[in-house]
C-alpha cells in the first residue's frame, strides 16, 4: 500500500495468499505503479510479489532473478 500511495518506490512480499494480493494488484496499477510476480509475470497466483513504480520495477525484478 507505501508503493500506491507513494511513499515507497517499491515492496516485495513473500508468501502471500491469492486472496492478500488480488487487491493490492488492482489499487497498484490504478495508482500508476508496476505489479508482477519475481519472475516477472503480471499474475496474483504464485504468492511471491514484486510491486513498485514503473522506473524502478526492471531493476528490482533483475536484482531478484539474480538473487534466486
Amino acid at each position: 500500500m507505501l508503493v500506491a500511495m507513494g511513499c515507497g518506490e517499491y515492496a516485495i512480499d513473500f508468501k502471500l495468499n491469492v486472496w492478500d494480493i488480488a487487491p493490492l494488484k488492482i489499487i497498484v496499477e490504478e495508482a500508476g505503479g508496476q505489479f508482477s510476480n519475481t519472475q516477472g509475470e503480471p499474475t496474483i497466483y504464485s504468492g511471491n510479489i514484486i510491486s513498485s513504480n514503473k522506473i524502478l520495477h526492471p531493476t528490482v525484478l533483475e536484482y531478484i532473478k539474480g538473487c534466486e
